[in-house]
């Protein structure tokens, strides 16, 4: 149970306020990356987007890496799944309290030396005991595509919108899924050339101070 203080001005206008009921429960929070991932010979993973169910109490640290052979395991005859990849400065992912969401990628190498087939998956952080996520996500390296001057970009609303939520999926040739930013008509927005600007955008978004800020449009 929590219970709040009430600070007054000199008018004192205000009540205390009731016992706020709090329930505790067992269950863990998850981390969801996309699985399998496409990987470019010769070039870098589509961009893996990364998200928490929960905001953690402090942070936890979502960590991609190469998968190695068991100790005593004879490399003449075996060969660990992540031969090929490179892992850069996008190998991992903070959650915060204001950081709910990232951006993970990787690099491939070309077709003659990856075999790549899996990445392992680590948590670590102060709140890792209170989440859990997948063990591993397939790899899987495919030759580039041709390039296009104007590619086709399929829009598709998914099962699950609501009249209040709508889900769009669009789907970029050879690769993937696309980046995609919607916003009511007539509303400011700025359109972001890379994930990472959009999910910095959104953070600060999250921890900015809306205190005495509209959150609705006058007509």
């Amino acid at each position: 149970m929590v219970y709040w203080t009430v600070t007054q001005g000199e008018s004192a206008l205000y009540t205390s306020l009731p016992a706020l009921h709090v329930r505790v429960g067992g269950g863990k929070g998850t981390v969801t990356l996309p699985d399998p991932v496409k990987c470019t010979y010769g070039g870098t993973s589509v961009p893996m987007m990364v998200s928490i169910s929960n905001k953690p109490f402090a942070d936890v640290t979502v960590t991609l890496k190469m998968d190695v052979l068991a100790e005593g395991a004879d490399p003449t005859t075996e060969t660990a799944k992540s031969v090929g990849v490179t892992l850069g400065d996008k190998k991992s992912h903070q959650f915060t309290k204001t950081s709910t969401s990232g951006v993970l990628s990787f690099a491939c190498a070309d077709e003659k030396t990856t075999t790549a087939t899996m990445l392992v998956v680590e948590l670590t952080g102060t709140d890792k005991a209170s989440f859990t996520a997948p063990e591993s996500v397939v790899v899987a390296p495919q030759k580039a595509g041709t390039q296009v001057e104007s590619p086709p970009l399929t829009l598709t609303t998914e099962a699950d919108s609501t009249v209040s939520n709508t889900n769009v999926k669009g789907v970029c040739p050879s690769l993937g899924e696309a980046w995609i930013e919607l916003s009511p008509e007539g509303a400011t927005a700025t359109a972001y050339a890379k994930g990472d600007e959009a999910s910095k955008a959104y953070a600060d978004y999250k921890a900015a101070d809306m205190t005495g800020k509209k959150l609705y449009r006058e007509t």
